[in-house]
């Protein structure tokens, strides 16, 4: 190959990469455009808990979920199944990162995660804060709140167990009406929509591109998002909302939450754009600044 065609080749290459970066920083630099200013009530949004009120207290802990209560409408967390096939709330496939304990979730027996210490590591205020089960969380609710509950995944692959436990304690506690849920995970959502297509379920999504065609949900793909059947709504990324997709998304019959907006410009921002709902580490700053 000559050095004239190397050097065509790389300045096709800059310019290819050029263009997708411009395509993927577009919905970023969009938002920003947003008007911030409230530009009227905003009284049909709900006000949605992120793993509780985890910006006052250990995130998914019972703390955390008696924090959002007065604030919040809704109660979003996070479940995994442990060795033993409890539902436990807690974000990451391990526990490393918010209790003092180490290893995943799916290797530990519940009798191992119920030891541990889940609030120390904010503060001494909440030393001795522990992991929660799904079936105290929906205890401690017990239908005064709906409670959003995320399907998560281990490190590798699903847990093959997680949705028929999670329906086997909605039934048990009547919380049908009380309760939706939602993942990233296509699996998890077909399967739910087969054992209970009586319960509300949501699809996750980072974000999607018409141009060009991609998006993102446990991973990147290339091609249009695809809705999973039966969901009743999509939570997306804030920073990739746009009036045009909120529309769009409405026009086909679902709701539209968006996660997790903490800052009050993006919380105005957000509500403007038409949002069923916003997902916040702290829902009493939301409802200020909604004038709830």
């Amino acid at each position: 190959m000559t050095k004239g065609r190397v050097k065509r080749w790389v300045w096709y290459l800059v310019l290819g990469l050029g263009i997708v970066t411009g395509c993927v920083a577009y919905p970023y630099l969009r938002y920003f455009f947003f008007a911030s200013d409230m530009s009227s009530s905003k009284s049909s949004i709900q006000v949605m808990g992120h793993r509780g009120a985890s910006a006052l207290a250990p995130e998914n802990t019972l703390a955390a979920f008696r924090a959002a209560m007065p604030h919040a409408e809704v109660l979003e967390l996070d479940v995994h199944l442990t060795r033993d096939d409890s539902v436990v709330v807690m974000h990451d496939p391990t526990v490393d990162r918010t209790t003092d304990g180490k290893g995943a979730i799916a290797e530990l027996a519940y009798a191992d995660l119920a030891a541990l210490d889940a609030g120390s590591w904010l503060g001494e205020a909440f030393k001795g804060e522990r992991v929660p089960t799904l079936a105290q969380v929906l205890d401690l609710v017990n239908g005064q709140r709906t409670v959003l509950i995320e399907l998560k995944w281990p490190r590798n692959g699903i847990y093959h167990n997680l949705v028929p436990r999670v329906v086997e304690l909605i039934r048990a506690r009547k919380a049908e009406t009380w309760v939706i849920v939602q993942s990233f995970e296509y699996k998890y959502l077909d399967e739910l929509r087969r054992l209970a297509p009586d319960i509300t379920a949501y699809q996750l999504l980072y974000g999607y591109l018409a141009f060009p065609p991609v998006y993102r949900d446990r991973s990147f793909h290339l091609g249009t998002f695809p809705i999973v059947e039966g969901v009743k709504g999509l939570a997306i990324y804030y920073k990739f909302l746009s009036p045009s997709l909120v529309e769009k998304i409405h026009g086909q019959g679902l709701k539209i939450i968006a996660w997790t907006v903490n800052d009050p410009f993006d919380i105005r921002r957000v509500a403007n754009l038409g949002v069923d709902g916003i997902i916040s580490d702290n829902p009493g700053a939301v409802k200020g600044e909604l004038g709830l």
